[in-house]
């Protein structure tokens, strides 16, 4: 058989279309059924926060240098208590976390375990200044930052 014949064959060509078509479906689906998201690591993936044996610094001061380099950031902050306003509280009740606040003006969201956030005394509430520590960071979408092991401490 010709191959150019069978290429050119109107049933396989309707036939391609269509797979692509139920893929593309399918992707856009996916991502707004936010069953994508269900890709969010684990709280038991992370330590807990570390003493915080740091001076106390304003989150500003770490989401700068954290754009410089990471590593550096990480190095020169991670036992390094920060104080920032918490924007919004929401809830996650999935894969071990218990809640996020998005503090510093939307440029950071720190992940609490269940445990980390029961024992927030007082509840984290949005307008609150607070005090916390972390014990990861990641880069995010749009030049955010994601802390992920959070934990508040009480304000020197």
């Amino acid at each position: 058989m010709n191959p150019v014949k069978l290429l050119a064959s109107r049933n396989l060509l309707i036939g391609i279309a269509v797979v692509t078509v139920a893929f593309v479906a399918f992707v856009l689906l996916q991502s707004r059924s936010g069953a994508a998201s269900d890709t969010m690591p684990s709280a038991e993936r992370f330590s807990a926060p570390p003493a915080a044996t740091g001076e106390v610094v304003p989150l500003e001061t770490i989401l700068t240098a954290f754009k410089q380099s990471r590593s550096t950031a990480v190095r020169k902050y991670r036992e390094s208590p920060f104080t920032t306003v918490v924007d919004a509280v929401i809830p996650v009740k999935r894969n071990g976390w218990g809640e996020t606040a998005v503090v510093g003006g939307q440029r950071a969201t720190l992940y609490f375990s269940e445990t980390q956030w029961q024992s927030a005394s007082p509840p984290i509430a949005p307008a609150q200044l607070r005090t916390f520590i972390c014990a990861d960071w990641q880069s995010a979408a749009a030049g955010t930052v994601t802390m992920y092991g959070c934990t508040a401490i009480a304000a020197p």
